[in-house]
């Protein structure tokens, strides 16, 4: 710099934070933007967030609440996957053991681009309440218009924002049954007298949908 200048120049470093606990992590970036980090998963992204790009790097699952900035997209890094937005909610399942990633938008726009090859790739625009399935083994990408708490209420499913997190220590399974019933809010069918002879221990955990647990 000449004599007598500042360099203003705000030297940035990439920052990780995990969240290695049973419950959400909320993360406040410096944009005003809101990140809800779910259990087993990581963010990564260079602090001063927003001051050269609001770029994330997500593992596993996070919702994003996004504050409004047009001269800088807010962007989700996920297995070869993009999730641009400029102001809205939407959650981001990624992890690694499951070769699939969903993007569930719950209010605003957002598109999802996939790297085809160098500099070809495909872009998905969704609406309010769709939720993009990519297999990232196939490529394949499917879009379907989700219900319930997918979208913000209802029953619960692998990309909604938020599940229940149960342990179980060799409990009659109709009580089982109807704590999952309760957890996420739908009716389960069952033979009481049946299944009260039978015990169950293991954990939910909270990012698993109703389909994996029963």
């Amino acid at each position: 710099a000449q004599k007598g200048l500042t360099d203003k120049r705000v030297k940035q470093e990439m920052v990780m934070i995990e969240n290695r606990t049973a419950v959400k992590k909320q993360v406040r970036l410096k944009d005003g933007s809101l990140a809800e980090l779910f259990a087993g998963s990581t963010l990564r992204y260079k602090e001063p967030f927003g001051k050269e790009d609001r770029n994330i790097y997500l593992s596993g699952k996070g919702f994003f609440d996004v504050a409004k900035n047009p001269e800088k997209p807010f962007t989700v890094y996920s297995q070869g996957i993009s999730t641009t937005a400029l102001g809205t909610s939407f959650t981001v399942t990624a992890y690694i053991d499951k070769q699939e990633v969903t993007v569930t938008l719950h209010s605003g726009r957002v598109v999802v681009k996939r790297q085809l090859a160098q500099h070809s790739r495909k872009e998905i625009y969704l609406q309010p309440g769709q939720q993009l399935s990519c297999n990232t083994t196939t490529g394949i990408a499917r879009v379907a218009q989700i219900t319930g708490t997918e979208a913000g209420t209802g029953p619960l499913a692998l990309g909604s924002r938020t599940g229940v997190a149960l342990t179980f220590d060799q409990a009659p399974l109709d009580s089982v049954l109807q704590t999952i019933s309760e957890g996420y809010k739908v009716h389960v069918q069952y033979n009481q007298e049946e299944m009260s002879a039978m015990l169950f221990s293991g954990s939910i955990r909270e990012t698993d949908s109703l389909s994996q647990v029963l």
